[in-house]
Formats: C-alpha cells, sequence, structure tokens
C-alpha cells in the first residue's frame, strides 16, 4: 500500500513539474516573441560549446612591435570569457602575406601553404577567417583576391566541412596611398582607400558566398566619430591596439549577436579608457545590409534596392548608391534604382554619410539568340547559324528529337554556328541555342526551337 502511495504521488508530481515546464514554456513563448526565443536557444548552445575560430592573414591580424603583440585574438577571446563563453583562437599570420602565399604549394612561400595546410589537418575549427594584404584588394581582386580565395575556400570544404569561413574586411591607411584604380595610378585619401576595400572584399563575399565582417568600415567611423581615439600606430599604416580591439569586437558581435563588454579586461599594450571601450564596443552593433543581396535583370529593365541600416550614432543617413560598372548597369544615386545597360555582373554599393556601407550583385541577362536557322550543310550534315549575341562569351547548342522532349547539349562554340555532324538520314531534329556570359547568372533563356528533316 505505501508503495502504491508513494507511486501515485511520484506520478502526481511528474504531471506537475511537466505542466509548469510547458506553462513556463508557453509563457516564454508569448512574452519573448518565436525570434528572441530563438535567439536565446542560440545563446544557450553556444555557452556550452567551445568555438574554435582560426585567423589567416598578416600584420593586421596579429603584429610584433616595442615588445608588444598586438593581435585580434588576445581580446576576443577576454571578450568571450567575459561573456561567459568558452572561445579558443589561434592566428596564422606573416608580414606583409597576400592570400596567394596560403593558397600555392610552389614557389617562395610554400611554408606558409604548408602551416596553414596542417592546421586543416590537425584541429577541427568552427570558424575560419580570412584577410588579405591591402594593395591587393585595391587593385588585383580579380587576378589575385578572388583566385586565391576560391582555392582556400576549396580547401577549407575537404579538410573542415563543418567549419564557417569569414572574410576580415581591413582598415585603410592613414596616411592613405598610391595603387592603380581601374588601370589609373592615383594617390587614395584614408576614406578612398577604405571604400574600395569594401567593395573589393563585398565582390569576393558575394561571389563565393561568403559573409564579410566589416572592420574596416567601423574603424572609418570611429576614426570619424571619435578622433580622440589612437587607432593608428606612428606607421599611420597598422592599427594602434585600439584598433585590434575594434577588430575583436566586431568578430565577437558577429559571433555571438550581442554587444561586447570588455569593462574590467586586462590587455597589455590596450590604452582605453573605460568610455573609450564603451564607444567603440556600442559602434560595432550598428550595422548595415542591402534589401537585396542580388538583383538580376534583363537589357532594359529595372529594379530598386535600398540600404538598410541601424545607426545609432551619425547625426546625417544620407545614402549614396553607386555602380562599379556603368556600362553593366546604371542607378540613381539617390533612390537605389538600378537599370541593367548590357549583359555582365556588377555591383552597386551603397554608402550612408555616416559610414555605413553594404553592396547588391547585379546580374544583367544576355538576351536570347535570335534569327536561328537551320540548313543542309552536305550528306549528313546539318548547319545551324544565328545572330550574335551582345555580351555572350560563348554559344551552347542543345539538340532533341521532339521540340518538347528533353534537350541535349551536343556542342559549346565561340563563333555564331555551328554544324551537326551526327545526324541521321530520314530523321527529323530540333534544336535550341543559349548565349554564354562570363557569369552563369547571365546565361540567356533557350532560343526558340527550331525544326530540320535531314533528307
Amino acid at each position: 500500500m505505501i508503495r502504491e502511495r508513494e507511486g501515485r504521488e511520484q506520478m502526481k508530481n511528474g504531471y506537475i513539474r511537466r505542466g509548469i515546464c510547458i506553462l513556463l514554456a508557453v509563457v516564454f513563448l508569448f512574452s519573448s516573441g518565436t525570434g528572441e526565443a530563438s535567439a536565446a536557444e542560440m545563446r544557450y548552445n553556444r555557452a556550452q560549446k567551445e568555438l574554435k575560430v582560426l585567423f589567416v592573414g598578416n600584420s593586421m591580424s596579429r603584429l610584433k612591435r616595442g615588445g608588444i603583440t598586438y593581435s585580434v585574438e588576445e581580446p576576443l577571446e577576454k571578450l568571450a570569457e567575459k561573456a561567459g563563453y568558452s572561445l579558443d583562437v589561434e592566428t596564422i599570420s606573416h608580414g606583409g602575406a597576400w592570400l596567394k602565399y596560403y593558397a600555392s604549394k610552389k614557389g617562395k612561400y610554400k611554408s606558409y601553404y604548408q602551416k596553414l595546410q596542417r592546421a586543416l589537418k590537425n584541429k577541427k575549427w568552427d570558424y575560419i577567417v580570412f584577410q588579405d594584404y591591402s594593395k591587393r584588394v585595391l587593385d588585383s581582386v580579380n587576378k589575385e583576391m578572388y583566385p586565391s580565395m576560391k582555392k582556400l575556400k576549396r580547401r577549407v570544404e575537404k579538410y573542415q566541412p563543418q567549419a564557417q569561413i569569414l572574410l576580415y574586411m581591413t582598415h585603410g591607411y592613414n596616411n592613405g596611398t598610391k595603387s592603380r584604380i581601374k588601370g589609373k595610378r592615383r594617390h587614395l585619401t584614408i576614406s578612398q582607400m577604405q571604400e574600395y576595400m569594401a567593395q573589393g572584399y563585398f565582390d569576393v563575399g558575394e561571389r563565393l558566398g561568403i559573409p564579410v565582417i566589416p572592420v574596416g568600415m567601423q574603424m572609418e567611423r570611429c576614426r570619424k566619430l571619435y578622433p580622440e581615439i589612437k587607432l593608428y600606430l606612428a606607421d599611420r599604416r597598422h592599427a594602434d591596439y585600439a584598433g585590434y580591439y575594434l577588430a575583436a569586437c566586431c568578430f565577437f558581435q558577429a559571433l555571438y549577436q550581442e554587444r561586447p563588454d570588455g569593462s574590467g579586461i586586462e590587455i597589455a599594450g590596450l590604452n582605453l579608457s573605460k568610455d573609450e571601450r564603451k564607444k567603440i564596443e556600442e559602434l560595432v552593433t550598428d550595422t548595415a545590409k542591402m534589401s537585396k543581396k542580388q538583383v538580376r535583370l534583363s537589357v532594359g529593365k529595372s529594379k530598386k534596392v535600398r540600404l538598410k541600416m541601424t545607426d545609432r550614432h551619425s547625426k546625417k543617413r544620407k545614402i549614396t548608391y553607386k555602380s562599379l560598372n556603368t556600362s553593366i548597369a546604371r542607378v540613381n544615386k539617390k533612390t537605389g534604382r538600378i537599370t541593367a545597360v548590357k549583359s555582365g555582373r556588377t555591383l552597386v554599393f551603397a554608402k550612408s554619410s555616416g559610414g555605413m556601407e553594404a553592396a547588391s550583385a547585379v546580374y544583367v541577362r544576355c538576351k536570347r539568340p535570335k534569327q536561328v536557322r537551320v540548313e543542309r550543310a552536305g550528306s549528313g550534315r546539318v548547319r545551324i547559324s544565328w545572330q550574335e549575341t551582345p555580351g555572350a562569351k560563348k554559344y551552347r547548342i542543345y539538340r532533341s528529337k521532339s521540340k518538347n522532349g528533353k534537350y541535349t547539349r551536343i556542342a559549346t562554340v565561340k563563333s555564331n554556328g555551328y554544324t551537326d555532324k551526327k545526324v541521321k538520314k530520314n530523321k527529323g531534329y530540333y534544336y535550341k541555342v543559349k548565349a554564354v556570359n562570363g557569369y552563369k547568372r547571365c546565361n540567356s533563356k533557350y532560343s526558340r526551337a527550331v525544326y530540320f528533316r535531314v533528307s
């Protein structure tokens, strides 16, 4: 009887506990909203797990000078510890290193490749952060930065498929720099250099599907909003520890989606007052993004984009839009309305008067090939020809035995004609042609189907 009563009592208590849990869950859901509940759950999961982050770059990630090691690594780990998170950060850096050096296993910098290779094989990472040499971002995005990052992405996907890759947008030099922009030699101011840096990182990030952490953007805003904070060393290129701390705050905010709090943290070389730290920590929580990451248009068509941002620090919030290649697409600098001019890809870059920046990729599709003709070209041969399509780099030819059946690609050519030698007498064939641009999203639709019966 006693065991029976105890059993009934346990069942009763179990029902009560489950009821309380359900009630609390319902109260939390309706008081917080599903978005906040999800964010709370994400924070809980991050707190339970130690995140491992690898930085790969040069002296913008870690620098030894005057007995002090300036790094993103130390302040980032200490910010996480202060917030109750477990974070393990390591850095592979070589002064003046390009991403090209880490991507290639041949030549003078083979050891850089090998060091990264060991890191990828010997430890499991949650995040891997890459940053390039500043001048390569300015003058060699397409020639060096993009292909190097593409190779590095493939290596990460091979050895660390679970890892999230991030791009570390670095800052402009305090004295500007001389560089070649679109083939012309220019001396850039610090603001101009930072803007071109942002454009380069946004470009590569969008093409490879890699998020960009806009450290350079936030550092430029900090420089203008709080000139009393010393952000640069005497060389006017590298950041003082305040700049590395700002970078750490940017990454903390990206990793944990919450405001960093560095009050009470001791870091050798970080000479910031409590108020200055707070200014930096609050600044990096301002965010910017475009209403559309990608815009796809046909020639002559238009679509509007806008810069969506939270900016709690700037008094003026005027936004200016510009196309980085007006021969591909134009944009109204005030309204953000994009109009396609010819096939190809460009970026529409948006910047607020408060220094917030973001970009949308614009893909303009080739027009479908016109005036497609087929004719006999001798025994057992069919000649297909069409009018040249502006912006097309190549053409793909497709064939089917029925008009609405499956079309198989039979050739890819650079000219506007092709001879099909694999046909049979007394058989009918349907042909379609597609114009191919340098970017997949800019390829045309199929041409209309044309029919020819081989006699």
